[in-house]
């Protein structure tokens, strides 16, 4: 029989006392007992997950932490981890609340790696949480493999096929032409859709998805070759 283990390690850093007090209230675990009966509790577990979507099935935290000591500005750092099975959705949600609350404007990256303790296919691989305030948006590298093969085919390192829209460069051009002739000095809205038709007429070979305005498409080379990422402090 095979074991399976989800890691990851995420650090918070930077915590001023307002947020430290936050995070050990909400990884507390609390008890909430019935109006009517002292004696009868209705509730156990971190107070993070009271009365929200997770009380129904957070019974634990989903991960394991500790607090670095203060540095010379009192302020503190708080890992979050797991080197067996953590859970990730929990994990997720309550950094979640610690934006919502703290700094909205703000992103944690939550990392995880999934093993096995035997040679099992399909068991090993990996995912990311992109957190923020309003959202949580997941990839895994499965998901990334099977997009990497339906927009370049079953052979790495191959061209992506050429899609073919009701849409060509002539239209493109014809379209510009008449933009420059009712185009006066200072009319920067006509500048603009110039220059962003100058722009999808030059990207139209640049993006796996969208090789489709130009009829040599499957015989040019794409200028970008890496996926955007985007990195907020």
């Amino acid at each position: 029989m095979a074991d399976y283990f989800t890691l990851f390690a995420v650090s918070i850093n930077d915590l001023n006392e307002v947020e430290y007090q936050w995070w050990l209230s909400q990884l507390r675990t609390i008890i909430v007992y019935d109006a009517d009966d002292a004696i009868n509790k209705i509730w156990e577990g971190p107070s993070c997950f009271y009365n929200t979507e997770m009380a129904d099935h957070a019974d634990w935290l989903g991960f394991e932490y500790e607090f670095g000591p203060p540095d010379d500005a009192g302020r503190r750092s708080l890992l979050i981890f797991s080197d067996d099975a953590g859970d990730l959705e929990l994990t997720a949600f309550v950094l979640q609340q610690f934006l919502r609350v703290h700094c909205p404007d703000k992103c944690v990256i939550l990392e995880a790696a999934f093993t096995c303790s035997k040679a099992e296919p399909g068991a090993f691989g990996g995912t990311t949480a992109y957190i923020k305030a309003g959202e949580i948006v997941w990839f895994d590298t499965h998901t990334a493999a099977r997009t990497y093969e339906r927009n370049h085919g079953s052979s790495p390192g191959t061209h992506p096929q050429a899609y073919l829209l009701n849409l060509d460069v002539s239209l493109l051009r014809e379209q510009r032409a008449r933009l420059e002739k009712c185009q006066s000095v200072d009319d920067t809205c006509i500048t603009g859709l110039v220059k962003l038709l100058d722009e999808l007429l030059d990207q139209s070979v640049d993006c796996a998805d969208a090789w489709c305005v130009r009829a040599d498409a499957a015989n040019l080379q794409p200028r970008c070759t890496a996926a955007n990422v985007v990195n907020e402090d």
